[in-house]
């Protein structure tokens, strides 16, 4: 699947105790010490953190996971990311590349992989997230996972398992979340009826079983662009007519796609079909590659845009268009309040390892904006570094633990001198 000649791309050596990893077009990745990224939490020992980090990063960058395939490595991930890198110096996000040496595919069918941190390793990955996240002071709305493959399969898994955690994924010839859970062999890390196609289950038994992973989550779901060719003797075709059916029930989507089109690329043609959401901006693609084989190349420069990686900084574009109100729908019911003393402001009842805090007058004019290690459930704010003059205001707080959004509040006030 997607195999490479290891020999003429990876080339790893090691520098300083971290191994590097260099890829065919000459990038290094750093690999993280695994005590950082696991900060204790107990995830299969196989599993790697490489990152790429450009010399110029955005004031909260994305991060974004890009997962190999079966036999390849994080290395030989990268050398099919140029484009990606590339962006990646010009707009100053961060990539992850999980690696795990010694395995045939990543594990995306046994229970432990398919629970919600239950030690997998979709849960290795969702750890090395939360480290970048904080390492990098990065963007919890914007975390983006892109993968071929097992690669492909690990994305659809991330955005079933950690939805709270992914904006969106962009997966080529996978299989739906929960697909390779169906006769899944540990020895191999493979599933031969998934594979071929056999599995077939109704849209809304599809949405169940994701659902099902998170009970109590009514967040924001990611969107989903998926690529496949027709002709894919590896993982079936018949995959992306599941995963679509999987993931229109997952965001409340019709049947029926918004619009179809036959559209051709540098690369392929491609018949694509997509779905739009109630605020009209599209949250599923389905890219058919009429008699492609398994082992295509990525659209880097469609993904890129999909992500909204193509231009610096600014918000998720579906979050722009609609209102970020998604994500913030799945947090915890508004805990926070909000007091003046004397030259100070009080926040309190606060939760998590940190805050991002933002103050703003009615005309949406940013005047304070800081994230904030949490070590109480009370931060202090000093009245000067906010407001000058009499006013209203509105003050914004998203509260985090290890790197996941868990309270909101939005609380008003005003200023008389």
């Amino acid at each position: 699947m997607d195999r490479r000649n290891m020999t003429e791309i990876v080339n790893a050596f090691v520098c300083g105790g971290i191994v590097a990893a260099t890829a065919s077009h000459g990038v290094t990745l750093t690999e993280v010490p695994r005590a950082n990224w696991t900060n204790g939490v107990t995830v299969p020992s196989y599993t790697k953190m490489y990152v790429y980090v450009p010399a110029k990063l955005a004031a909260k960058p994305p991060i974004v996971v890009s997962s190999h395939s079966c036999g390849s490595s994080a290395s030989g991930q990268a050398g099919n990311m140029t484009k990606f890198l590339a962006t990646a110096d010009k707009n100053g996000y961060v990539m992850i590349f999980p690696d795990n040496p010694g395995q045939n595919c990543w594990d995306v069918g046994s229970k432990q992989a398919l629970t919600h941190d239950g030690g997998g390793d979709p849960h290795a990955v969702a750890q090395m997230v939360r480290y970048a996240l904080k390492q990098y002071k990065g963007d919890s709305t914007r975390v983006y996972a892109v993968g071929g493959s097992s690669g492909a399969m690990m994305t659809q898994a991330l955005l079933g398992v950690y939805p709270e955690m992914f904006v969106a994924g962009a997966p080529r010839a996978g299989v739906p979340c929960g697909c390779w859970a169906e006769s899944y062999a540990s020895s191999n890390q493979w599933s031969g009826p998934c594979a071929t196609g056999k599995v077939s289950k109704t849209a809304q038994d599809w949405g169940d079983y994701v659902r099902a992973i998170n009970p109590n989550y009514k967040g924001h779901r990611p969107r989903v662009q998926i690529f496949h060719g027709d002709a894919d003797a590896t993982i079936d075709y018949n995959n992306l007519k599941e995963g679509v059916k999987e993931w229109t029930n997952v965001l409340g989507l019709p049947t029926a796609p918004t619009t179809k089109e036959s559209i051709k690329t540098a690369a392929y043609s491609y018949s694509r079909e997509s779905w739009k959401n109630t605020c009209g901006y599209t949250v599923l693609e389905a890219w058919t590659a009429p008699g492609q084989p398994h082992g295509m190349t990525y659209e880097e420069d469609s993904i890129i845009k999909f992500f909204g990686l193509n231009t610096v900084g600014g918000q998720d574009p579906e979050l722009a268009a609609c209102g970020g109100a998604g994500i913030e729908a799945g947090m915890a019911a508004v805990s926070p309040s909000l007091a003046i003393h004397g030259q100070e402001l009080v926040v309190d009842g606060l939760r998590g390892d940190q805050a991002h805090v933002t103050v703003a007058n009615t005309a949406g004019q940013i005047l304070y904006d800081t994230d904030r290690e949490l070590s109480s459930s009370t931060t202090r704010i000093p009245f000067a570094a906010v407001v000058a003059k009499p006013g209203a205001y509105i003050l914004s707080a998203v509260l985090y633990d290890h790197g996941r959004a868990v309270d909101r509040a939005m609380l008003g006030f005003v200023y008389a001198k």
